[in-house]
């Protein structure tokens, strides 16, 4: 069985550079990432994580990742293109 090493192509990732948790915000643009905590110079964008089970940011995991008008739009072109 094969785990995912990331949320998935609508989210974006960032990882805490001292405490290696893994943040999430949705395509679309925003200042802070999906548990509201603000995006900084202290995060850098990644593509996958390994063990991300265990390193992803748990309030990122059950928040609503839309909070955007840039957001909303970049998640309606998604469904729009999978039909």
């Amino acid at each position: 069985m094969t785990r995912s090493k990331d949320w998935g192509p609508e989210m974006l990732m960032y990882r805490n550079k001292k405490s290696l948790i893994v943040h999430a915000v949705a395509l679309g643009g925003a200042d802070t990432f999906s548990c509201g905590v603000k995006i900084t110079k202290d995060f850098e964008e990644i593509q996958s994580s390994n063990f991300l089970e265990l390193r992803q940011c748990k309030r990122c995991a059950t928040a609503r990742p839309l909070k955007t008008a840039g957001q909303l739009a970049s998640a309606l072109k998604k469904l729009r293109s999978e039909r």
